[in-house]
């Protein structure tokens, strides 16, 4: 199921790239388009930039430029593809980062007040009653010890 959830995020990845060049002038061959993506995607996996930044673009132009299409149209195709797919979730995440963050940092900063002293003899009272360790109940005489 997995493999399934990762070929369907790769192809619609490439259909969303489909759909760009398919805005900016004819559409390109499918075998183009998936050869392009796939090795575009494999050379962003070298650790040069974060996200593949500026080698997806450096390897989609020149490869999709190969099997056909022109180079005006390619340049600004892909340009728009990697600002929908790159820079978009960018903002999205930093405000959800906010507004996660921002719920603990305003109870750090707020917190609710409470009775200090009906709080610590609560936990007073808790800690000091006599609980059965491992089902043994104290001997009567013993003045609270196990025996």
């Amino acid at each position: 199921m997995v493999l399934g959830y990762g070929a369907a995020n790769w192809l619609l990845d490439a259909a969303a790239l489909y759909v760009a060049m398919a805005a900016f002038g004819p559409r390109p061959t499918i075998i183009g388009l998936l050869v392009a993506y796939g090795l575009a995607n494999v050379m962003a996996t070298i650790p040069i930039s974060p996200g593949g930044l500026g080698v997806i673009e450096a390897i989609l132009i020149p490869t999709l430029v190969g099997f056909g299409s022109s180079r005006s149209q390619v340049a600004i195709a892909v340009v728009v593809y990697r600002l929908v797919n790159f820079w978009t979730p960018i903002p999205v995440g930093a405000f959800s980062y906010i507004t996660v963050t921002g719920h603990y940092l305003s109870r750090l900063m707020h917190p609710k007040p409470t009775n200090f002293v009906a709080e610590v003899n609560r936990q007073a009272a808790s800690t000091t009653a006599k609980k059965p360790v491992n089902g043994l109940q104290p001997v009567k005489g013993s003045k609270g010890r196990r025996v």
